[in-house]
């Protein structure tokens, strides 16, 4: 997950509210560049994957989908 306002890595563009945020780092602690964001709406997910998803951030495009719980 990841909590854009809180990382300064990301412009903050409103969605919704975020439940859960989780990055993955690798076995030295360096992150490995992905992580989960879980939004307390629906509503909020569809508007993450619609402004966020192929956005570039310093020349790389984020990959921004959703993934259902089953999924995973």
């Amino acid at each position: 997950m990841l909590n854009i306002a809180a990382c300064n890595c990301v412009p903050l563009l409103p969605v919704g509210e975020v439940a859960y945020v989780e990055l993955f780092h690798d076995e030295n602690d360096k992150p490995r560049g992905c992580g989960i964001v879980e939004f307390e709406s629906a509503d909020s997910v569809k508007k993450a994957v619609e402004k966020m998803h192929r956005f570039d951030l310093k020349g790389r495009k984020l990959v921004v989908k959703e993934v259902s719980k089953r999924n995973l």
